[in-house]
This record gives structure tokens, sequence and C-alpha cells, in this order.
């Protein structure tokens, strides 16, 4: 009897951390069913995608920033290697990869390809930058046979915005992958541990804000720490906000101002990037995402996981995740005085919020098992 060959699955991102970190599992899972490759820059995460992953790997340079030349011999090569492995489903979710990607699969003549939009970088942008972004939006659904959006917010836009005029679906309640919850678990970690781990933070018997992300001004940066500023000199509770993130070039957006408050203000604790962030989360009382833009923050699912609250901005993906008085606030973007507000409250303990309910949340709308059940019916559905 002949073996049954499965169809070939393509897995695309501008970097590989994105593959490697934001879609963890959910390879291994597809693998099952398809024929994975994963598909990105170079780099150790891709080699670490095989290994974990069990799927094939396929380098192909990507400029995250744009490069004519550069971007022409991506798609290019991208071209060629579709023509020659004649995939049957491509899929990309990071803007220069998609843009490519579908260009490159439309040439190639391959049946499925999919644009997963979990974020629109044009919504904190204006004028000629805006629409110029706009029309790379635009060009990267024209060429995609299936639109996804990671959340009710981001296919809101991509209507209001008329990127499309194709059918836009949202996988299960929404986000790229589901959250694993037995990796996410509070009960994983023991008193003592995070007692250690307050002591060399020195933040015992303190209110902690915690931010993960880049540190960028489209994050709220320069708000956050502007407000924080206030609050640290006017309050009399010990009150700490803890940066968990890098700062980028000298594009990030950040004020000369925000930075020299992040070395000079001894209540806020800056830490570069950190590959597991659950201990964090869970010596934290907050977490604050005052962003410009999003699709849907993975650091939400995480912090819901552990049971923290979340003060957010109402920025389209945001917010799915946000059910007032149970989990969280929402804050206009921008807006200081809303931010300084909602920190006031928090600091005073002037506002509750009980763990077991906000982790009860992502129990039930967000387990990796009931997303991957949704993805793998969507593409069942597909081919």
């Amino acid at each position: 009897m002949s073996k049954i060959l499965k169809k070939k699955f393509i897995r695309i991102s501008t970097v590989p951390s994105t593959l490697n970190i934001l879609l963890k599992n959910q390879l291994a899972f597809l693998n099952r069913y398809f024929e994975v490759i994963a598909l990105s820059s170079n780099g150790n995460d891709l080699i670490e995608v095989q290994k974990r992953e069990g799927v094939k790997i396929k380098a192909i340079e990507f400029k995250r920033q744009i490069s004519l030349f550069k971007d022409l011999k991506s798609l290019l090569l991208l071209t060629a290697y579709f023509l020659k492995i004649k995939p049957d489903i491509i899929q990309s979710n990071t803007p220069k990869s998609s843009l490519i990607s579908m260009i490159s699969g439309y040439f190639a003549s391959i049946k499925y390809r999919i644009y997963l939009v979990t974020g629109l970088r044009y919504e904190s942008e204006n004028g000629f930058k805006r629409n110029f972004l706009i029309y790379f939006e635009k060009l990267t659904c024209f060429f995609a046979t299936h639109i996804i959006a990671e959340s009710t917010g981001v296919k809101e836009l991509l209507l209001k915005d008329k990127i499309t005029s194709k059918d836009i679906i949202i996988i299960g309640n929404g986000n790229i992958n589901g959250i694993d919850l037995d990796y996410w678990n509070p009960k994983l970690f023991e008193g003592n541990e995070l007692i250690h781990l307050k002591n060399e933070l020195d933040i015992t018997n303190s209110i902690v804000f915690l931010f993960v992300g880049r540190l960028v001004g489209d994050k709220g940066i320069n708000e956050l720490v502007d407000v924080f500023e206030i609050i640290s000199k006017e309050s009399n509770i010990n009150i700490k906000l803890l940066l968990i993130g890098d700062f980028e070039d000298s594009l990030d957006g950040l004020l000369p101002y925000t930075k020299s408050l992040i070395n000079s203000n001894t209540n806020i604790i800056r830490l570069t990037f950190q590959e597991d962030i659950r201990k964090y989360l869970l010596v934290s009382d907050c977490l604050i995402l005052p962003s410009y833009r999003e699709g849907f923050s993975n650091v939400t699912l995480q912090a819901g996981s552990m049971g923290l609250p979340i003060i957010i901005t109402d920025v389209n993906g945001a917010t799915d995740l946000i059910q007032t008085d149970i989990n969280g606030i929402i804050i206009k973007k921008y807006n200081k005085i809303e931010l300084y507000n909602s920190m006031k409250l928090f600091s005073e303990n002037k506002i509750n919020f009980n763990p077991v309910k906000i982790r009860e949340i992502i129990i039930e709308r967000y387990s990796q098992e009931k997303f991957y059940k949704k993805l793998i019916e969507f593409y069942n559905n597909l081919i």
C-alpha cells in the first residue's frame, strides 16, 4: 500500500523569534496533519524551532525595514522556492514576510495563501506614512486568498478602513496561539522562590506595576514613565515600576526625558528581555500596557493566566480580553489623566481584583487546547 502524503504547509515569519516564541507548540501540533516547514530569516531561533517542534526549516532573509533591492531579492528567492517544492498552503503574519509571501505565492500559483493580521502598523501613524502603510496592507490582502484577524478589534479596523472586501475570520476567541495553561500556572512556584525574587528586586512591601515589551514610543512608554514619576513623588505608598524589555534604535520614539527618568528614578526597575517572565508576573500587582496599537497582546494572556489584572488602552485588539471590574481597566490611548487615575486607584487599593476569577476567564476562552481544535477545524474546512 502506498503511503499517503501529507499536504505541504509553510509557516512564514520575517524573524525566527516569532515562530519560536509566539507559535510555541503550534507547529508541532500542525505537523501531525501536514508536512510543516518553518520559514524565516536565519538565526538560532529557527534552529530551536526545528529541534523543539520537529519540523523542517528554510532560511530566506527578510528585512524589517523597506529596502527595494533586498525586498526584491527576497521575493525572487521565495518565489523560486515555492515553485520548487510546490506547497499547498502558505501562511504568514508579520508585515514584511506577509506582503512578500502573498505576492510570491500568487505568482507560484499556490492555492491557499493565508494572511494572519496580528496588528495594523498604520493605526498609530499619520499623513503619508499612514497612507503608505494602508496601501501595503491592501496589497497584502489582495494577493491573499484567506484573511484571519487576530482579534475582533483588528477585524473591525480592517472593515472600517476598507482594507479588503474579502471575508475575515477569527479563530476561536482570537489570538495567534492560545495559552499553554500548564506552563502559565501560578501553582508552579513556591512562596520562598517569590520572596527571594522580591528581595532581589527590592520590591518587598511595594505595589508593583509591570510593563513587558519593547521599550518604544508606540507602546506608550513616554506616558507611562511620565505618569509614574508624578505618582511616585506624591504618593505615601511604596510603589515601583518594573520595565522588562529592550530599547531599540534611535527611531524608537522615546523622548530623552523618558530615558533619563528610567535611569534616575530609583523606583523604576528596568530589566532586559527575559525568556521566562512567569515569576515577574507573580511578584507584580498589575500589568500596564498603554500601547498605541496592538493585535492581541500575548502578554495580557500570560498575565491573566497568572491571575494578574491589567490596565490597558482602548486600541483595536487590545481590549478583547478585558471584562471591566473582573480583570482590568480600559483607558484611552495617549491619555495621561486616565492613566494617572487608574494607577492611583490601584496603588491606593481602591479597586480590587480576584486572581482566581482572572485566571478563569483565560481558562474558559483562551486555552491552547481549545484554540488548536478551532485551528485545525479551519484548515480541514479549507482543504
